[in-house]
């Protein structure tokens, strides 16, 4: 899966730091990190669209190197990047038997989003990507 060069996951850098994911990208928010409770991944600004007819949102997908456990990742939004801005607009809260989750950003039409570790309950590594 391709990732600009100019987005390196991780966790939340600080404000102001979000780089520009355009339409027909993705990229990793996390990859195969040791992330704990109320830890928040970089953020990245989605394009906004030039036309029409293009889907403004972007889908989201979670995968765990193990069984999570009890967990929440809250996909968060702002209009701009400082973290007490962010707030939660699409949970996800299960996965598959691969340990695989997925949510969809749709009608908030956000510019900024990061997702944020709420509750995690197993020793697991993280890797969550992003397609605009």
């Amino acid at each position: 899966m391709p990732t600009p060069d100019i987005i390196k996951p991780g966790l939340y850098p600080g404000a102001g730091q979000a780089k520009l994911l355009d339409t027909n990208q993705q990229c990793f928010l996390l990859q195969n990190t040791r992330i704990t409770a109320t830890q928040a991944s970089v953020a990245v600004q989605l394009a906004r669209v030039k036309g029409q007819a293009y889907p403004f949102g972007a889908a989201i997908q979670v995968l765990f190197s193990g069984a999570p456990g009890t967990f929440e990742i809250d996909i968060e939004a702002s209009e701009d990047d400082q973290d007490a801005t962010y707030v939660s607009i699409v949970t996800i809260v299960a996965v598959n038997s691969s340990n695989a989750g997925r949510a969809s950003v749709g009608f908030t039409y956000p510019k900024f989003i990061r997702a944020r570790v709420i509750t995690l309950t197993n020793d697991v590594l993280t890797t969550l990507w992003v397609t605009r």
